[in-house]
């Protein structure tokens, strides 16, 4: 309540009281002095009061019941109470913007699965964000414009408008307004993204059964679906995910995000499989297998794997026997190697791709920095030229300069956003990264740290592996 007096009118017997803001009013019947001025309190009635009310103006909000209260304490002998007879409504402000889903708008992965035979499901556990085509995802609902609210003199007090969202923007669905809502409908069948501010709906490409020669190899912008078996001999080449609901035999895939696969990975020896994030699946035998992201298996035996993050073959056999993972964060598994000392390579570090993508970075960072440092002379040379030496050619020689200058920092920044990222990858592999077996590591193993190596020579039950500067420290679990 404001602090400063309230304006005060009297009348006979009657004080009132107006609020500064006029949304209350408050009446007081004073003491009276005399018995006929108590015999004329005492005659009041609660339609002269509303009346008097209305006379100076007042008539929303009134309170009856305050009133025949006020009265009450009259005729009780009481005096000099104010009672509030009268209460404005403040405003109420709208409602804001808001959307409704009616999906999800992102895929869902619950909790890997552990099967009856100790195998770990990783498809079953994935959900995709799937929409069909005309089917309502998203609904809008603007903002309300609010209540009016009122003074005890019956002035409207103006509500806010509530504050509108952004519009949905994207691609694969079309707005439709009908009435105040707008409804958000997809103009395919496709999986849905959500990226930041943008919904996109991207179409997928399924195969109904198994793909085989047939069908022939598939290169397709987006999401790869089969839903059978993918055949020996045949590539899949997709900028999205890659999912297999059987198995894979001696194929090509590569996926801009991620493969996974229900069934398992029977390369031959004749297997690549490239992933720009996660892959998981039953098993891999006897491919080549990069992840920028990380594996997930039950198995993996006899394949050449590099991965960016981690390896975990985690089911109940959860077993690694012969070929060569490397890893730049760590790798977990039950068992490594067999009982007839295959060798079998496990090594925390980074591919030597990787090395070299961190030297040519190192590189261009010092050509790209000798080189601003050339415009930058340039350009402060011309800026101490005096009036007289300057032209149109050395005006436009400037601003040649300045644009090219733009366009190195831009480089020079992305260049050293880049190697700070991989140069702490790098660090915090060397710092953190560990190999974890949880069961037996048998002889023939061979454990490679950040270049340090160690030979298994004599089995070993669960053990933990990692660097130190006197080279790999095995650790008991």
């Amino acid at each position: 309540m404001p602090d400063f007096d309230d304006f005060e009118m009297d009348n006979d017997c009657l004080l009132l009281t107006i609020d500064p803001y006029k949304m209350w009013a408050g009446l007081t019947i004073t003491q009276p002095l005399s018995d006929a001025e108590t015999e004329m309190r005492q005659a009041l009635t609660t339609d002269y009061v509303e009346e008097f009310l209305r006379e100076d103006g007042i008539s929303a909000g009134i309170l009856r019941d305050k009133i025949d209260e006020l009265i009450e304490k009259t005729r009780n002998g009481i005096y000099d109470e104010e009672v509030i007879v009268a209460r404005g409504q403040e405003p109420k402000d709208g409602d804001e913007g808001y959307y409704t889903y009616n999906i999800p708008l992102e895929d869902t992965r619950a909790k890997p699965k552990l099967n009856d035979d100790g195998s770990v499901d990783y498809f079953s556990t994935l959900s995709l964000a799937m929409v069909e085509e005309n089917q309502v995802f998203a609904v809008y609902h603007p903002p309300t414009s609010g209540t009016f609210g009122y003074t005890v003199y019956a002035e409207p007090l103006q509500p806010k408008r509530g504050r509108d969202q952004k519009m949905l923007r994207g691609k694969g669905f079309k707005m439709v307004e009908e009435g105040r809502e707008v409804y958000y409908v997809a103009t395919i069948t496709g999986r849905i993204f959500r990226d930041e501010e943008k919904i996109n709906i991207e179409t997928i490409y399924v195969v109904k059964g198994d793909l085989d020669i047939g069908e022939g190899n598939i290169t397709f912008e987006g999401d790869v679906e089969i839903k059978g078996d993918v055949r020996s001999g045949l590539s899949i080449d997709a900028t999205g995910d890659i999912f297999v609901h059987g198995h894979v035999g001696s194929c090509v895939l590569k996926a801009g995000k991620s493969i996974t696969i229900r069934g398992g990975l029977q390369g031959k020896g004749r297997s690549e499989i490239t992933a720009g994030t996660d892959i998981a699946c039953s098993f891999v035998e006897r491919c080549i297998v990069n992840a920028g992201g990380s594996l997930y298996a039950d198995s993996v035996m006899d394949s050449d794997v590099v991965v960016r993050d981690k390896v975990i073959v985690s089911s109940k056999r959860g077993q690694v026997v012969g070929g060569r993972i490397l890893a730049s964060q760590s790798i977990q598994a039950k068992k490594v190697g067999n009982e007839s000392g295959i060798k079998t390579e496990l090594s925390i570090g980074v591919p030597d791709s990787y090395l070299r993508r961190v030297q040519e970075l190192r590189t261009n960072k010092i050509k790209v920095g000798k080189e601003l440092e050339l415009l930058k002379t340039r350009l402060r040379e011309m800026e101490t030229m005096v009036d007289g030496e300057r032209d149109a050619n050395t005006e436009a020689f400037r601003m040649k300069c300045m644009r090219v200058k733009v366009i190195k920092d831009a480089e020079l920044k992305q260049i050293c956003e880049e190697l700070e990222e991989r140069e702490a990858e790098m660090e915090t592999s060397k710092r953190e990264g560990r190999i974890e077996i949880m069961g037996l590591v048998h002889s023939g193993t061979q454990v490679h740290i950040w270049g340090d190596a160690l030979a298994v020579k004599e089995e070993v039950y669960r053990a933990s592996y990692r660097g130190s500067i006197h080279g790999v420290v095995q650790e008991g679990l």
